[in-house]
């Protein structure tokens, strides 16, 4: 179900050893922390996957306030820190797109990452395939 917030909204859903996360509207720091807190929350009910992978769907996402960058870069560290093997996005549109890529490049973890297999799709469906590719199912 999806968690309704002032600050963001997000579905969070762990069938074995992948995260799949839907993201609606904008984020501003309250909304990163409550996000944060449930991935936390959700790896933990897994038993604390020491290899995982997240399908987020951005295709609802409308960016992030500067407030909350610190909070969604300390949740990218704890995820990479944490067992996260790959990441499949959902970005059906340019501007969200855009909005990852000038997400990524102020956060210079993920791009000294060469370990970390990313894509971007158009669809849910092709990311499940790629990331079942890698090992990596629902």
């Amino acid at each position: 179900m999806m968690q309704e917030h002032a600050h963001g909204q997000y579905e969070i859903q762990w069938s074995g050893n992948l995260c799949r996360i839907w993201l609606r509207g904008p984020f501003n720091e309250p909304g990163a922390e409550a996000l944060i807190q449930q991935i936390r929350l959700g790896w933990q009910r897994q038993g604390a996957p020491t290899a995982w992978a997240e399908l987020v769907d951005l295709s609802g996402w409308e960016g992030r306030t500067p407030d909350s960058n610190d909070v969604f870069n300390a949740g990218q560290e704890w995820v990479h820190q944490h067992g996260l093997r790959a990441l499949a996005m959902v970005t059906n549109n340019r501007a969200a797109r855009l909005l990852v890529e000038i997400s990524r490049s102020q956060h210079p973890l993920l791009l000294q990452r060469d370990d970390l297999p990313v894509a971007y799709f158009d669809d849910a469906d092709a990311a499940l395939a790629w990331l079942a590719g890698l090992g990596f199912t629902r």
